[in-house]
Formats: C-alpha cells, sequence, structure tokens
C-alpha cells in the first residue's frame, strides 16, 4: 500500500463507506433531521480537525506513508463517519449504523457498538469511552 498516493487513498475510503452508509441511513429515523450534503460537511470537518489539530499527536504529518498510517487514517474516518452519519439517528437507526458499518470492514471491537469507542491516541486503537 505503501506506493498508495493519499488522495486516492481517501477517494477509495470514500467509495468503500459512502454509498453505503448513505443507503443505510436512508432506512433510519433522524432525531435530528439533517439533510445529506449537511451529513458529508459533518464529515469533511470532522476530518480536517482531525488532521490540523492532532496532526503530530496521532502521526499524520509522517513523510514516509506506511501501512500504520493508512490503518490509523482509516480509522480516524471511520470515527468521522460514526459522529457525522451516525450522531443524529435514533436508537434503531443506531442499531442498523453499527451492524453495518462492521459489516462493511471490521476493525471495531467486537463488544459493544461503533458507539461506544474512540480512538487512543497513546495506543492508535479503539479504547471504550
Amino acid at each position: 500500500m505503501k506506493d498508495l498516493d493519499v488522495q486516492d487513498f481517501f477517494f477509495d475510503l470514500v467509495d468503500k463507506w459512502i454509498p453505503r452508509l448513505f443507503k443505510t441511513r436512508a432506512l433510519c429515523k433522524d432525531l435530528v433531521p439533517c439533510s445529506d450534503i449537511n451529513i458529508v460537511i459533518a464529515l469533511c470537518r470532522l476530518m480536517d480537525s482531525f488532521i490540523k489539530m492532532e496532526s503530530t499527536t496521532i502521526g499524520l504529518d509522517l513523510p514516509n506513508k506506511n501501512e500504520i498510517y493508512y490503518a490509523l487514517m482509516e480509522k480516524w474516518f471511520t470515527f468521522a463517519l460514526i459522529w457525522s452519519f451516525g450522531a443524529p439517528v435514533d436508537e434503531d437507526g443506531r442499531k442498523l449504523i453499527d451492524y453495518h458499518m462492521r459489516d462493511i470492514e471490521s476493525i471495531f471491537p467486537h463488544s459493544n457498538t461503533v458507539y461506544d469507542y474512540y480512538i487512543n491516541i497513546d495506543k492508535n486503537e479503539w479504547a471504550s469511552w
């Protein structure tokens, strides 16, 4: 994966996650009404804040991009997805989001839901809130 350009990597993440999560969101009821563009804007703002504020802390500014870098970026991307696509939905919607995110990629711990975890920046892994 080290030959992969960062921009291409993000395009791949978008292709992998976004279409399926939009389909899942269509099955959910929002507690707070959100348009699709607002969801995408929230995702972009979350990613922008992670990259700007935490770049040195979480290693996002590594000059040589390696598998660890890309794995960490996907974790931060999925964390942003949880709190953009999955934030406004009701409890039943959260169950659907959790199920479909785990179906797309098995990077989450097996217990609880995807909402119950954050990324521990000291270990670069999922940790329970």
